[in-house]
């Protein structure tokens, strides 16, 4: 086609194949159409860019022209601000209408969307590792009465089901799910939460159920499981009263039943015979380290409101009876409610119930004298270079 005797484009087949090429001569090569089908002043509707600038090859759909030029491969643009624009993939079996196959929408809000109009999962997927061969979905949408969990590495069971059977290559942690907050230096207004979890209703009812899983029979000795490791640091050096608290528990209830309450309950090992363990169990194991200020391995502190009844124990004990036996002055017991490897201190009175309820068979003696006749008294004094508290 020509115009003045310079040229503008051709329609043309050539090397041999069926193709029909339709090439622009002298610049950008566009498809439009007149307004409404009767030709005047033409409406864009796609452009393809022009050879030999940065954006060759681009194509644009909805504008053409002017100061607007493509970001990219293919620009889906709207001139009109109040209409939004969208991007539509259908087949024979989605049909063809508003709200069937799948859809990419701009609002004219600027809010982008994906839509899959029919009762149908959206997944993610790449190839396999180096490439090629068949895809794997490694995030999934699910649909149905599921509609909107979603599964990474696998189908969702969950809300958010995350799983990775990856190993790293280097060394470092093969972490499974990682969350980071960072707040700016100068928010001292806001709480930085990495993670919130919110559980309503149920019978029972459970924030974060964590499961610690071993079956590689590799390690023979050094194996640590952990159901949860928590690190607290604290770099900023200033001065003032800190407070770095591990885990933090607020139970709280507010009806008027009777129930029993607990921050923490911690059942640990294996009830059964057929579990041999020589080695300690403990319902917790707490250590404190600190190389400057006094260390508690365990701090407890039970509080009673103003006004309010009831019995408060910082520490509530219990241990199955066992047998004491006493050999050579020392005691040793097969069980108790306590256990103290080394001295214990009272900043107040050191009580002892009755043990009435331990004994049966009471009977009044009926030879007192005679026993307290055998008795032998004895003096003695403490040894305080070794206990200078006690006198």
């Amino acid at each position: 086609m020509y115009r003045n005797g310079t040229e503008y484009g051709r329609f043309v087949n050539f090397d041999g194949g069926n193709a029909l090429n339709i090439q622009a001569a002298r610049g950008h090569l566009r498809f439009a159409t007149g307004v409404g089908g009767s030709g005047g002043t033409a409406v864009a509707a796609m452009e393809i860019r022009e050879q030999g600038g940065a954006d060759a090859g681009y194509v644009t759909i909805g504008t053409y022209g002017g100061s607007f030029s493509p970001a990219c491969r293919l620009h889906l643009h709207e001139v009109t601000a109040s209409t939004s624009i969208a991007f539509q993939i259908s087949n024979n079996s989605t049909g063809y209408s508003s709200s069937d196959g799948f859809r990419i929408l701009n609002d004219n809000s600027g809010r982008v969307t994906m839509y899959n109009w029919e009762d149908d999962d959206i997944a993610f997927g790449t190839g396999n590792a180096g490439g090629g061969g068949s895809l794997n979905e490694r995030l999934v949408i699910s649909s149905g009465l599921n509609y909107g969990r979603v599964g990474i590495g696998t189908g969702p069971g969950a809300q958010l089901d995350v799983y990775d059977a990856t190993d790293l290559s280097i060394s470092g942690d093969d972490i499974g799910f990682q969350v980071d907050e960072w707040l700016q230096d100068a928010n001292v207004a806001n709480r930085g939460i990495g993670a919130e979890f919110n559980t309503k209703n149920g019978y029972q009812t459970i924030g974060i159920s964590n499961t610690v899983d071993n079956y590689n029979t590799t390690f023979s000795s050094g194996l640590k499981l952990q159901g949860m490791y928590i690190t607290i640091r604290d770099f900023t050096g200033a001065s003032g009263t800190d407070y770095s608290d591990g885990v933090v528990i607020d139970s709280y209830d507010a009806d008027n039943f009777a129930e029993n309450k607990s921050g923490i309950t911690a059942t640990v090992g294996n009830a059964t015979s057929t579990v041999t363990n020589s080695l300690n169990t403990y319902g917790a194991n707490f250590i404190a380290q600190s190389y400057n200020g006094n260390n508690f391995g365990g701090k407890f502190e039970a509080i009673r409101p103003s006004g309010g009844t009831g019995s408060s124990y910082g520490v509530w004990a219990k241990a199955p009876q066992q047998t004491c036996t006493t050999t050579a002055g020392v005691t040793t017991c097969a069980g108790a409610a306590g256990y103290f490897d080394g001295d214990v201190f009272a900043t107040k009175t050191v009580y002892q119930s009755s043990d009435l309820a331990l004994k049966d068979n009471i009977t009044p003696l009926t030879n007192a004298s005679s026993i307290l006749d055998q008795l032998t008294p004895k003096q003695y004094t403490f040894k305080q270079q070794i206990h200078p508290n006690l006198n």
